[in-house]
């Protein structure tokens, strides 16, 4: 995943959270695995089944 430019301005200004914050723990919680994890740009692998839940925890995060 890549976050849209918009939301890469907000994150170098500190504004909102980068994907090491969200989508790090987030994937943890559903047992997958992230790779190439960076502010910007993140590659993750999720259990079938659980991508809502996914979803769901990284909006616990960024709501947090």
């Amino acid at each position: 995943m890549r976050v849209p430019n918009k939301l890469k301005v907000e994150i170098e200004k500190g504004k909102a959270l980068d994907l090491t914050k969200i989508l790090s723990p987030a994937t943890r919680k559903v047992g997958g695995v992230v790779d190439a994890c960076h502010k910007f740009a993140a590659a993750t692998t999720v259990p079938i089944g659980k991508e809502e839940e996914l979803i769901k925890y990284m909006d616990e995060i960024i709501s947090a």
